[in-house]
């Protein structure tokens, strides 16, 4: 599958699926320092629509720091952000 996210604008380091139960999710974490939840449009040719989207604050206003890793918990919707 190809897929274009357009929302980040640095390289993308990883994405990570929701459990089915939750419906058709995924998770993008990139070097700038953004993390977006997305969620497949129905029809499944409506594409994928942002439903949420995490930046690290930073009080000196220099750039964010790269999100390496952004794996789902298993057990709840909740997510685990390592950077």
């Amino acid at each position: 599958m190809n897929l274009l996210l357009g929302r980040h604008t640095g390289p993308v380091w990883q994405v990570a699926w929701a459990h089915p139960k939750f419906g058709h999710i995924l998770a993008s974490c990139s070097y700038d320092g953004k993390v977006i939840i997305w969620k497949e449009q129905q029809p499944a040719s409506a594409g994928w629509a942002k439903i949420k989207e995490h930046s690290l604050h930073t009080a000196s206003g220099t750039s964010l720091p790269p999100v390496h890793s952004i794996p789902f918990l298993h057990s709840s919707t909740a997510m685990s952000k390592s950077c």
